[in-house]
């Protein structure tokens, strides 16, 4: 009601106004469904710029320590190749689901892989994360859109108990899990916040609630890219033999690693350009100002919604030319090496928003899509099975809220090495 929302459809605009006025507009939209009823305050992503807001996420930020999981990264990649050597019979979307829940899982609350059959203890996150995801973006809930209804709805006992039953569940799971004592042996985020906690002034609760605030964000996203990565393969098949072939001068038939990594601008290249073609979230996490301010001739006024358009950025002809036409060449010069990233890409990673908002989980988010993606080149051709009766198409997907991934379709993964099995059983009887 009377509500303002500007969308930011352009790089240099999105980055004029929420990398350069962030101290103007880093703020957050009210979201009553998800600050007051569902999260009570608790989930850093959404809160309104304040003290709390940037303890949590200085905190979340030092949790986080990347380059001490790569070897786990390195292990749930192989997982992945055999999964889907060994059990052709469970469709891939299975597997990839298995291998991002479990990367956040153990880089998060330090437990065990989860498996591919069998109890999945990130099940019931998943489940309770779709309310989230659709109450967080402009118009998604009722209460959003006409707040004077917030009095009422909270004193429907039905809303009200189901709300409450929300915050409850998730919080006895995050402190059971960011309680329990850590059975990996690497770094996690639950064992790190335990250190730094007190320092900060955070109780264990909201320390669960940070490592569960990552967790939402991180399973779902790293999902979907994924995902998009299989689909452009199988579109697109032409576009991943400079990556092939790099990988086969490199490695040959042994598993690729992060050692790789600086001999691999192809894969690189193609990391950036699967998060480019489809951002797993296209419009990201909204913004609001939090003062007035004039761009471009036009007055944002303060309490307004700032929407980077993630999916049109990203296709701005000024950076990328033909946005629609998945190529990851564009992001290769004539040495055959990586471009130099243009002003206002963010590095060719818009997808992970702007400003004093940008997304905590980014390092992570990038490393597991890599290792995820060099793994799946080096290890498998990916078609399109014969029973399928879906036609692929660039514009095929499902929405899922705040975030998008193919619609169902049916791969097959044909092993491109004879002794693949044999060649990354080597690789953990060497470790």
């Amino acid at each position: 009601m009377g509500q303002t929302i500007v969308v930011l459809s352009g790089a240099k605009e999105a980055a004029d106004v929420l990398d350069r006025l962030s101290q103007k507009t880093s703020d957050r939209p009210r979201l009553i469904k998800v600050n007051d009823f569902l999260c009570r305050g608790m989930e850093f992503t959404f809160l309104p710029r304040s003290t709390r807001w940037r303890t949590m996420r200085r905190a979340a930020h030092e949790g986080l320590h990347v380059g001490d999981l790569f070897a786990m990264l390195e292990e749930e990649a192989r997982t992945l190749v055999q999964g889907l050597v060994e059990h052709p019979e469970v469709e891939h979307t299975q597997h990839i689901h298995r291998m991002a829940a479990s990367i956040g899982w153990r880089s998060i609350f330090g437990h065990d892989t989860v498996p591919l059959t069998g109890p999945d203890p990130t099940h019931h996150i998943d489940k309770q994360a779709v309310e989230l995801t659709v109450a967080m973006l402009p118009g998604g809930s009722i209460v959003d859109i006409f707040p004077p209804l917030k009095p009422i709805i909270a004193r429907i006992a039905y809303l009200r108990r189901r709300a409450d039953r929300w915050f409850e569940d998730m919080s006895t799971y995050f402190e059971h899990y960011y309680s329990a004592n850590q059975t990996a042996d690497h770094s996690s985020v639950s064992r790190n916040l335990k250190g730094i906690g007190g320092n900060l002034g955070l109780d264990s609760h909201t320390g669960a609630w940070i490592a569960g605030a990552l967790f939402f964000a991180a399973e779902d996203t790293a999902a979907c890219a994924m995902l998009w990565f299989i689909y452009a393969m199988m579109l697109y098949p032409e576009t991943g033999k400079a990556a092939r072939k790099q990988l086969s001068e490199v490695v040959g038939e042994r598993p690729p690693s992060f050692a790789d990594r600086g001999q691999l601008p192809q894969v690189d290249a193609m990391v950036k350009e699967v998060l480019r073609w489809r951002p797993p979230a296209p419009l990201g996490v909204p913004h609001a100002a939090s003062e007035e301010l004039v761009y471009g001739g036009f007055v944002i006024p303060r309490g307004a919604i700032v929407v980077a358009n993630i999916y049109e950025i990203s296709r701005d002809p000024l950076l990328y030319g033909d946005g629609d036409h998945f190529d990851p060449s564009r992001f290769i010069d004539t040495n055959q090496m990586l471009k130099a990233p243009e002003r206002d890409s963010k590095d060719d990673y818009l997808c992970f928003g702007h400003g004093r908002r940008i997304c905590v989980g980014k390092d992570l988010a990038i490393n597991s899509l890599w290792i995820t993606i060099v793994h799946l080149l080096w290890a498998f051709d990916f078609k399109q099975r014969e029973e399928d009766s879906v036609v692929p198409t660039a514009t095929n997907f499902h929405d899922k809220g705040a975030t998008i991934e193919p619609k169902r379709f049916l791969v097959s993964a044909i092993a491109r090495h004879p002794n693949l099995m044999e060649n990354l059983k080597t690789i953990v009887l060497d470790e």
